[in-house]
């Protein structure tokens, strides 16, 4: 009997740490829900100053220039100093992160040769442009904070 009694403590001692080793997990991939988040919110941030701000053409395409460096460089530094990533981060963040980046560069490029006077494609590209990136990050801190299968609360395995 008592060797029962020690293999199912054994047991349970494993799940616990199962499910502390599942907490922190999940507890380091908020960081890149967070990030998607920001960057979700800078790229219509800057669309709304290139739409709303007269800028000469070569600012323009500088600042375009040295916004695309920076958001690449935040890329791989956050990246980098992350140790966890959510499952399958990599194939979601490329496409959220290339579809915002295109419908970025199609708003900058029709808006700034036909559509500069209209306060409406600026605001509806910044809404837009923001959608894929806002989408992946609200779905990575959901998952985040969701407990893993099999370690709901004791009230949801009830009902």
């Amino acid at each position: 009997m008592d060797n029962r009694a020690s293999a199912e403590q054994t047991a349970r001692d494993a799940l616990a740490e199962a499910a502390a080793v599942d907490r922190r997990m999940r507890a380091r991939t908020r960081g890149y829900g967070v990030f998607v988040l920001a960057l979700a919110l800078f790229f219509p941030a800057v669309l709304l100053v290139l739409g709303f701000v007269p800028l000469d053409p070569v600012v323009l395409a500088v600042g375009s220039a040295v916004v695309g460096l920076s958001v690449g460089v935040g890329s791989a530094v956050v990246g980098a100093r992350l140790t966890t990533t959510p499952r399958g981060f990599h194939r979601r963040y490329l496409t959220a992160f290339l579809t915002s980046a295109g419908l970025y560069t199609v708003a900058v490029l029709v808006g700034a040769t036909l559509l500069a006077d209209s306060a409406a494609w600026w605001i509806g590209s910044a809404v837009l442009t923001a959608v894929p990136l806002a989408v992946l990050g609200w779905q990575i801190l959901r998952d985040a904070r969701r407990p893993a299968p099999g370690q709901e609360s004791g009230a949801a395995r009830r009902a």
